[in-house]
């Protein structure tokens, strides 16, 4: 799509129409940080893109069209501490800036965008700050046993935007991160030469985005071969992902497909997307 909008100057509108019902997205995320035994300081930066054109049925088939741009970056810090043999925990601070554009209207509200009095009702960037706290279990032994259990944003992660603005909060594309509690469990039978995992997490247990619970069930299995080489399978939200990676130590790559769902419930607007993954260091 880009290629033929900025290169062959194709009209952006006929062009999403070719490509309607179908998700376009593309997004990246990159974190650097000196992780010690105990205490982690980190540097992230992360953006997803999603644009889709497609005929909304719940409102009389019109064509609308969605689109949602997130841009964040920060700083993190983190401390853990061992409680015993089995027990864990963690939590880690963090300072945001995000800059969040969403739009959606249908073909009889194009004129919206003219009506628009303000770049600040369409794109907004803030500054707020929050903590993760997370817990583990480890039982040791033939299964290695783990429980997870994860609290995101305590007590929620609030935006004040970098300008002034006459937007009520409703009305500001740049909402606040809500806290958020996911679990987890896996468990890692291995040999001298092999490891397989099976993995399952659910997440946002009070379901405080209110999305289907598929949409938040995750499962996952991974094979590895005399911890260099790894092959990963599972469902993402009902949709089957695959992958492989190899591990050198100071270098692994990673490369694989999944789908993930772009509408509100599991199994109405599928969206497979491809990743690649470098990860480094000592």
């Amino acid at each position: 799509m880009i290629r033929k909008v900025q290169i062959q100057a194709e009209d952006p509108t006929e062009t999403l129409r070719q490509h309607e019902g179908k998700a376009q997205h593309v997004g990246a995320n990159t974190f650097t940080g000196i992780i010690l035994r105990r205490a982690a300081i980190g540097a992230f930066a992360h953006t997803s893109n999603t644009a889709l054109l497609f005929r909304d049925h719940e409102n009389g088939a019109l064509e609308t069209l969605y689109t949602e741009s997130l841009l964040d970056a920060g700083m993190t810090f983190s401390l853990a501490q061992d409680f015993g043999k089995y027990f864990s925990a963690g939590l880690t601070s963090k300072i945001l800036k995000r800059n969040r554009a969403y739009f959606r209207a249908n073909a009889t509200e194009g004129s919206e965008l003219q009506a628009l009095n303000s770049a600040d009702q369409i794109s907004m960037t803030g500054t707020g700050a929050g903590a993760d706290l997370g817990f583990m279990f480890n039982m040791q032994g033939k299964i290695n046993l783990s429980f997870g259990l994860v609290v995101h944003d305590l007590g929620d992660t609030r935006f004040i935007p970098d300008k002034e603005t006459s937007l009520s909060k409703e009305e500001r594309p740049l909402k606040n991160i809500p806290q958020t509690i996911s679990a987890g469990v896996s468990i890692e039978p291995g040999t001298k030469y092999s490891k397989f995992k099976l993995l399952a997490d659910f997440r946002d247990l009070s379901n405080a985005y209110d999305i289907s619970p598929y949409k938040r069930l995750h499962l996952g299995a991974e094979l590895t071969l005399r911890d260099v080489v790894g092959f990963t399978t599972g469902l993402n939200q009902g949709y089957p992902s695959f992958g492989a990676y190899v591990d050198i130590r100071v270098l692994r790559v990673d490369v694989g497909v999944y789908g993930e769902e772009v509408g509100k419930y599991a199994g109405s607007r599928p969206d497979t997307r491809f990743f690649l993954r470098i990860a480094a260091g000592i």
